[in-house]
């Protein structure tokens, strides 16, 4: 009986995230080229650390995209770090739900640092 209890504890605390970093998925990498979008998965969230001197912008279930050198309709801005300074970063509230988020940079090979679960 005790078993059981413990099982259904364990299995609660994994529903409700409190165990979410031994789930994680490191998914950092480097924007592909300038000007176009790149696809990441999502789980149940992320975060998302921009790691680079350009400004990335990110979308929800829709591709990302650039006016000049602001986000475009739809996007949202990941300001860019400095030597000094971070990056801006953005993670998701518990009640999150996307398919997929896409990232894009003026630049390629702009730096970001993603995790999720």
């Amino acid at each position: 009986m005790l078993r059981k209890i413990q099982a259904a504890a364990l299995a609660a605390t994994v529903l409700m995230g409190s165990v979410g970093a031994a789930l994680a998925t490191d998914c950092s990498g480097t924007t592909t080229s300038a000007s176009v979008t790149k696809q990441l998965s999502s789980a149940r969230g992320f975060t998302i650390m921009n790691m680079s001197a350009n400004m990335i912008c990110i979308a929800f279930d829709v591709a990302a995209t650039m006016g000049g050198t602001n986000c475009g309709s739809g996007s949202y801005p990941l300001q860019p770090g400095s030597s000094t300074t971070a990056g801006g970063s953005y993670s998701t509230p518990d009640s999150f739900r996307a398919g997929f988020f896409n990232i894009i940079s003026a630049a390629g090979s702009d730096a970001y640092s993603c995790t999720r679960w």
